[in-house]
């Protein structure tokens, strides 16, 4: 056998257009969850699953240890504990008919509905 004496370089991995690419297969994941008729418990675990890698970038080996009564619900979401750390996700929403509709033709929230883009936030 010949032995030749070639370096060969690789390109370092580009660390945000992983999480980049990530999180756009979250969000996607979040949005069939969403068009799902079902509400069994396989499902909410998926949401929960999710939800968490998506909202709180938790690794989804780190989610899919969740237990449910470390799952605590409430009017507008969930708390979930984690190692000691408690982290709220949204509730899944029952469906949601036609997510690929233009915005235009969707009903937008009345004045004082509380609609809009919810903040997330660890406590």
């Amino acid at each position: 056998r010949e032995k030749h004496n070639i370096t060969v370089d690789l390109p370092k991995r580009n660390g945000d257009a992983t999480r980049w690419k990530r999180h756009r297969k979250l969000k996607e994941k979040l949005l069939d969850l969403m068009r799902e008729e079902g509400n069994d418990t396989g499902t909410e675990q998926r949401w929960i699953i999710a939800a968490l890698a998506y909202f709180h970038d938790l690794p989804t080996k780190v989610a899919k240890s969740v237990t449910t009564t470390s799952v605590r619900r409430e009017d507008d979401g969930m708390n979930v504990k984690i190692a000691g750390q408690c982290y709220w996700i949204p509730l899944q929403p029952k469906r949601i008919a036609r997510a690929n509709r233009p915005m235009s033709r969707t009903k937008s929230p009345g004045k004082g509905s509380g609609g809009g883009e919810r903040r997330v936030s660890t406590a």
